[in-house]
């Protein structure tokens, strides 16, 4: 066995390695997802240089606290992005349907509260934060219904393998 690796070239070897690789979960397009990832952060970062630049410190000061509250709500749609994620992929290895309608409207109800929740605290994230209008507030409480909807959208595609998809949205929607 050794023997008969040491006879492949390296150009072999890589290509069998590919081969297993690719024969497994990234045949099914999470190469394309690792891309979007990779060039949402990219761009994400551009976006920094140039806004930093642009910006004088207290306005990029602001920016950054209403990004910091962003990154900190990402996680609960994170979190419900996995969970539709393994319904999904449970309802699938055991044969039953999934209604995905139901779910999205539970998301979006869900959402909703969260938006009115949120909006119902932006005087006193205002007032801590400095922002100086409670408009960058409010937008953000309005995106918590749409990340939702998204969350369950893209935790079903992952659901289903459906990578390609996923990174498509994800580059383009720069979740």
């Amino acid at each position: 066995m050794m023997e008969t690796r040491l006879r492949h070239s390296p150009r072999q070897r890589v290509a069998a390695i590919w081969s297993q690789l690719s024969s497994g979960i990234l045949s099914r397009g999470a190469v394309s997802f690792l891309f979007a990832t990779a060039g949402v952060n990219v761009s994400n970062f551009l976006f920094h240089i140039v806004i930093s630049r642009l910006l004088g410190p207290a306005h990029y000061g602001a920016v950054g606290a209403i990004l910091s509250i962003l990154s900190l709500l990402t996680v609960p749609v994170g979190a419900a992005q996995l969970a539709v994620t393994q319904a999904v992929i449970a309802h699938t290895e055991n044969d039953e349907s999934f209604s995905l309608s139901r779910l999205i409207w539970r998301a979006i109800v869900l959402g909703v509260i969260a938006e009115m929740a949120f909006a119902s605290l932006t005087p006193l994230i205002d007032g801590f934060l400095h922002i100086g209008s409670p408009v960058p507030l409010l937008l953000v409480s309005a995106w918590i219904p749409l990340a939702t909807v998204g969350a369950v959208l893209q935790g079903s595609l992952i659901g289903e393998y459906r990578f390609r998809a996923v990174a498509f949205a994800t580059f383009v929607g720069a979740d």
